[in-house]
């Protein structure tokens, strides 16, 4: 009888979890924030490729979307990673068929070896059980005990990710040290056949194992936090002078908003900060991501040869500020994504967001708040919908086009360094749709200064260095306290004439904080 398509079904745990972890590009022992990074950037990817895919290649890109989200929901979760495994040695999934590992994630891995059952002599094999279930002993015992005593506390726990690192470097190395001292005893005896094949087995068990235990207590930690109570000022009058100084502040801002900050909350005219200066539209806010022009491209990196010491770009806006008029159909839920927010529910934060954007007094600021969530979480491609849609609906929303700008400025560093052609007019296409963004911005808030400094950090990576000089001269004008344009400025001003000698201050100053967030609606 011939069993070979068994042999081919059959799979270990650590054969699987290897098969999930290069589906996802991850590392043994990665967190739950490195997987769903991992996760959302591979999504990404595939749903550019969705978007002009038609037929089967449309079938086969959505397949892959479900095997990455599968592959997530199997490393993040222990019970779903045994039902999964269960399903594919019953033979209700064949993990190993062309269809189910599309190119666009890589070539599928080969099927596990056969059993060593089949290839030792019966002691080495009892031998190496022994061994593995002392290890795996070993692993549970250390990542149990370490968990337990940093969460042994007087209402205070870790870091949730920190945690996590602890646990599995704990675990995994307790797991080494048996291996160590099981190998040498059985060297010593003689009487095993213990190949590299066997080590590699064990490494696994260990990889593996810790693994587990640090999602185990990660999720125990999680369940632990949120049975804590909320925390209580622990003085009532500091917290009464903070919340004052913060109410201060709020209607500082609103009152130079109104009278010489930003343009987006005045209409273009003679009373306006810009006066005579005409306010972007719809087209404007559009064609700045579909409309490239030629002769850009990024010049080879020996020639951004200060690209490493220049201080990095400043952050993204907030998010905006509370709802203005509480009687405004939407404001409600927009107030509850606000608390969700600064609470760090992020996902509960969008829900709320998107049901404040079904009404129209509040849908361009909560399509911007779901921008700026997204931003957060690594989700650069969803937020630059989110930004646009908010867009179409206000085209003078200075704040918008700056985050927007600097969400295609990340997304071009990722591609930075890459060789392929493809990805190089990739990289030159999002610096250019970060260029147009800053512009926008500055022609409806001509003094916001972090936009200047971060649009002279495009222009450097497209080779326009005398672009770069003068972008980040006006920064420093309008913001004395902007030092880090200076900084930059002089940096390039010497890569390019080295005998210009321009005094460069010895201690790098901080990079600059982004925008203040716009006004509720």
């Amino acid at each position: 009888m011939d069993n070979s398509s068994d042999q081919v079904r059959a799979i270990d745990e650590s054969s699987l979890r290897q098969y999930f972890r290069r589906v996802l590009e991850v590392s043994p022992g990665s967190g739950r924030k490195q997987i769903r990074q991992s996760r959302d950037r591979i999504s990404g990817r595939l749903r550019e490729r969705l978007l002009l895919a038609q037929g089967e290649e449309r079938e086969r890109l959505e397949r892959a979307m479900v095997l990455v989200n599968t592959a997530f929901d199997c490393l993040s979760n222990n019970e779903r990673f045994t039902d999964y495994f269960n399903r594919v040695n019953s033979g209700e999934i064949d993990v190993f068929t062309p269809q189910e590992m599309p190119p666009e994630l890589g070539p599928p891995i080969k099927p596990p070896p056969r059993k060593q059952a089949e290839r030792r002599q019966a002691q080495t094999v009892e031998r190496m059980e022994r061994i593995a279930s002392l290890i795996a002993d070993a692993v549970r015992s250390a990542g149990a005990e370490e968990a337990h005593r940093q969460t042994k506390t007087d209402g205070k726990l870790p870091n949730a990710d920190v945690f996590y690192e602890t646990i599995y470097d704990v675990a995994r190395n307790a797991g080494r040290r048996v291996k160590k001292e099981e190998l040498a005893d059985a060297e010593k005896s003689g009487k095993y056949n213990i190949d590299d094949e066997c080590i590699n087995e064990l490494d696994a068990v260990i990889e593996d194992t810790a693994e587990i235990v640090a999602h185990k207590e990660y999720d125990r930690l999680e369940s632990m936090a949120a049975q804590l109570p909320p925390t209580q000022a622990k003085n009532k009058v500091t917290a009464l002078i903070l919340a004052g100084l913060i109410l201060f502040l709020v209607g500082f801002y609103g009152w130079y908003a109104m009278t010489q900050g930003p343009v987006m909350v005045q209409k273009a005219g003679s009373g306006s900060a810009n006066p005579g200066q005409i306010m972007p539209n719809s087209y404007d806010s559009t064609q700045t991501e579909v409309m490239f022009d030629p002769g850009y491209s990024v010049p080879p990196l020996k020639e951004l040869s200060v690209i490493d010491k220049l201080i990095s770009t400043a952050g993204f806006a907030g998010l905006c500020g509370p709802p203005s008029d509480p009687s405004k159909a939407g404001a409600s839920a927009f107030q509850s994504g606000l608390k969700s927010a600064m609470a760090g529910n992020v996902n509960e934060a969008i829900s709320y967001f998107f049901e404040s954007a079904k009404f129209d007094d509040c849908k361009a600021e909560a399509l911007y708040c779901i921008g700026v969530l997204q931003a957060q979480s690594g989700r650069f491609d969803e937020a630059i919908d989110a930004y646009s849609k908010s867009l179409i609906k206000n085209p003078a929303f200075s704040q918008a086009y700056y985050n927007r700008a600097l969400c295609h400025h990340v997304l071009a560093n990722s591609l930075l360094r890459a060789a392929d052609n493809e990805l190089k007019e990739k990289c030159s296409r999002h610096l250019q749709s970060a260029v147009k963004n800053y512009g926008l911005a500055l022609r409806v808030d001509p003094r916001l200064s972090q936009c200047l400094y971060n649009r002279a950090w495009t222009y450097y990576l497209l080779g326009r260095n005398g672009d770069a000089i003068n972008d980040l001269d006006a920064a420093a004008k309008i913001s004395s306290m902007l030092t880090a344009a200076e900084y930059n400025r002089n940096l390039i001003i010497n890569a390019l004439n080295p005998g210009a000698n321009v005094p460069v201050a010895a201690v790098a100053p901080a990079p600059p904080v982004g925008p203040v967030g716009p006004p509720g609606p």
